[in-house]
Parts: structure tokens; sequence; C-alpha cells
């Protein structure tokens, strides 16, 4: 897990550096103040690729030239050097400055990662269809990264001659991460994966015995390809049949993919924007409670977004389990003079202000919190 994190430079945070992360860490803040970024610069931090940023512009739904066929890309004049700085330029603070991210986990070990427009090479923009660019040039980017055991590496995102971006595969940087991003449904294709994966290894019955609890017209839930047809997941209907998950509930099919990708983890870090949407309230008790609970399983590290009163209220009767507090923090992010940071209040203050009914959001907890932490 996760011990402490650093940021710099990257969208609105110029430096951010916080310590005492936990399993479980509450992330709350008004819009605009850095939520859904720091949990975007742990994804990027840990896969250290270009690829996830790609990803993650995808899911915000900017505009990806590499997602453009390529008889359109013929036709604008291919991926040319401000469209391929497009996808890059919306990280920076400041385009001029390196962004860097650097954790440090539980056992003391580091990764560091380094974000940066190359400055002493470029490429010739390829000379596609009409509208031709001569001496047009990219500045490849950087993923500079060095990780716990002090190897380094450079990955470099530039395009090739054909116009495609072009980048060289590479696997995670850090422990395995899995984002669920309040713009976008849940990958089907990877709930699948996540699914079989338990199915195969026997450890599946945890994450259907919680959908038959929240659910109880559900008694089972399959992959299934229904007349040939593309791979879904599948819900068997108490009173008889089966209907894709996300035929039957947007919130449903959420919550499963959640759960299951916490329960395939195994030490990985699961983030999550916005968890009270497209979830009934009377669910958020058991959500939490499930969460928490397959975490310590699969020895894994959730980073979670809510705007809700009533969902960070349901948390509540999880906290106060086995005095388990010390499992929890909460990070409120905040904005000052165009500036972002995190305020980090620990468990047992967290706890305390809601057993006061107090509010967890803004400034309200300040005055509460001090003989806390």
């Amino acid at each position: 897990m996760i011990d402490s994190l650093h940021i710099g430079n990257f969208r609105c945070f110029e430096k951010l550096e916080l310590r005492g992360l936990k399993r479980v860490n509450v992330v709350t803040g008004d819009n605009g103040s850095g939520k859904t970024a720091l949990l975007e610069a742990l994804h990027i931090g840990t896969r250290g690729t270009p690829e996830s940023v790609i990803q993650l512009n995808r899911i915000r739904g900017l505009p990806n030239p590499s997602d453009v066929p390529f008889p359109f890309q013929l036709a604008m004049g291919g991926i040319t050097a401000a469209s391929f700085r497009d996808i890059w330029l919306h990280l920076f603070r400041d385009e001029n400055q390196h962004i860097s991210i650097k954790y440090t986990d539980q056992n003391k070990r580091t990764w560091n990662l380094e974000i940066y427009f190359s400055t002493d090479e470029a490429t010739s923009a390829p000379l596609l269809g009409q509208n031709e660019r001569q001496g047009e040039s990219v500045r490849p980017i950087i993923f500079d990264r060095r990780d716990n055991a002090g190897k380094t590496s450079k990955l470099t995102g530039s395009v090739n001659p054909q116009g495609h971006l072009a980048f060289r595969p590479a696997g995670p940087f850090g422990p395995p991460s899995f984002p669920f991003m309040s713009m976008t449904p849940p990958s089907t294709a990877d709930a699948i994966s996540w699914f079989s994966d338990l199915r195969m290894s026997g450890r599946s019955e945890e994450v259907v015995q919680f959908i038959r609890e929240e659910f109880p017209f559900i008694s089972n839930i399959e992959v299934l390809a229904p007349g040939g047809a593309q791979q879904g997941i599948y819900a068997t209907l108490t009173s008889g049949g089966a209907r894709s998950l996300s035929l039957i509930s947007a919130g449903l099919q959420k919550l499963f993919s959640v759960v299951v990708a916490l329960a395939d983890a195994k030490k990985g870090i699961v983030l999550i924007d916005e968890i009270e949407n497209g979830i009934f309230y009377e669910k958020y008790a058991s959500t939490w409670a499930t969460l928490y609970n397959l975490s310590k399983k699969t020895d894994s590290q959730l980073f979670v977004s809510s705007h809700s009163s009533e969902c960070l209220e349901a948390l509540l009767p999880t906290l106060n389990i086995d005095n388990n507090a010390d499992d929890f923090c909460l990070l409120r992010t905040e904005r000052e003079n165009g500036k972002c940071s995190v305020r980090h209040i620990s468990g047992a203050s967290m706890k305390a202000a809601l057993k006061r009914g107090g509010e967890l959001r803004g400034a309200a907890l300040d005055q509460k919190t001090q003989a806390h932490n």
C-alpha cells in the first residue's frame, strides 16, 4: 500500500505532499478543488505509461487523435504537432516544468515518475493528405521512471511516419491500479476478465453473495454469450431467465464492477470517483463494509471520493467495527488563490465527527478536529 505521495506540477497541484495514507482513503472537497486530479495522478503514477493518459482521456471524454479512423486522419492532415501536444498538455500546471509523481509504500520502497516534453529531439510530423505541414515537428513526451529497485527506464510517445501515435509497450510501473471515474460506465470487458479470474480460482462466491444480498431478485451471476453474441455479465433472476446487468440497472453494473475489481486486485489500488453515483442510499453502508472487507482480504488500497453527506455518514458502522479507525483517513481537497492542496484528517477524527453528526466535506469540520489530529 502507498504510505506517502508527492505530486508536482500536475494539473491544479503545484506541489503536494501527503503522508500517512491508509487502507481506505476517503476524498472530499468542492468542485474544481482536485479530487479527480488526485485520483488520476495516482493512476498515472502507478502505471507510468503514455497509454495510461490515453485511457484517462477517453474516460474524461477528451479528444484523442488516435481514436480517429485513419481515412479521416488523412483528410485532416494526420496527427499534427498541435493535436499531439493537446493529448498531454492538460496534465501540466506549467508545460515548461516536469510533472513529478513519487510515492513510497509501507516498506519504505520508493517509485519516481517524471513526465516532460523532450527538448533535445523532435520528429517530423507526417505529410499526409492535402493539408501538408512541412517543417512541423513533434516534441516527444517522455515518461522517465525509476522503480523501487533503482532501475530506470524512459518511455517515449511520439508520432510515426504513418501519422499514428507511437509508444514502446511497457508493463505497469508500480502496483496495479483500477480507475472507476464518474464520467463513464465501468468497462464490461474488464469486469468479465476480473470475474473470470475469480471463478477460475474459486474466489467468486463472495462477490456473488454480495449481489444476492443487495438485490434479492438475483440468484447468480454468470458470463454468457447468448446466440453467439459478444460475452457479457448476466444475472440469473429468481423469477427465471437471465438478463444483462446493464439492462437491469446501471447502479447494479457499477457495484458489481467495483466489487469484482477489488476482489481480484491482489495488492492493488482501486480508485473510485463519486462512489454514490447510481447507488441507492440504503446500499451505502453495506457497500462500504464490503469494500473494506475485500480490501483487507486482498491487501489492497482504496481511494474513494464522494460529494454525498448521506454516503459519508453511512461509513460510520464500518468505522465502529473492531476499533479499526486507523485503517481510514479523510483527504479533503481545497482551492485557495488558484492553488489546490489536500488536508489529511485521521480516521479517529473522521469517526468522531460522524458520531457528532458533523460535516466532513467543508470548513465546519476544522474547529472540531484539532484535538483529534
